[in-house]
């Protein structure tokens, strides 16, 4: 990872699970450390080809006040913790899109949680974090 002076941008993934929440939490005392300016994103797993879906709006609508009700939640932690942090929400592949507003964002370190997926599980549905890690040209730390 770069030096602490390097670090000015940090994204971190949240979905609302315990590997995410402390990935968000590692991600507000570097950004604290760092004095850096930490984004929280979420994206709502939605397959590409239903992403702008005119048939299913009230599904959509769902499936991104969900999205809403977790950033709020993130932003909350993190003011208890005494950072502040720009949310994100977005919609489509999750592992795509992050790394898509990384790039965008020009962030220095993507932090993301681990579900510790094995087996079938991993197989079918894959894993974010590796396929973050696998596609980014940022750093990315994956937090267990």
């Amino acid at each position: 990872m770069a030096t602490q002076e390097a670090v000015r941008k940090i994204l971190v993934a949240y979905d609302g699970s315990e590997p995410a929440l402390r990935a968000l939490e590692l991600a507000a005392k570097i950004a604290k450390a760092c004095n850096a300016k930490l984004y929280i994103m979420h994206v709502a797993p939605v397959p590409e080809d239903y992403a702008d879906c005119y048939e299913c709006p009230e599904v959509m609508a769902k499936v991104l006040e969900k999205g809403k009700q977790l950033l709020e939640r993130a932003r909350q932690i993190l003011s208890s913790l005494g950072v502040d942090a720009e949310t994100v929400l977005d919609k489509g592949d999750p592992g795509k899109r992050i790394v898509e507003k990384a790039e965008e964002l020009d962030v220095d370190v993507i932090v993301i949680g681990s579900t510790g997926k094995s087996g079938m599980k991993k197989l079918i549905l894959g894993s974010v974090s590796e396929k973050v890690a696998r596609s980014s040209s940022r750093p990315v730390l994956i937090v267990k």
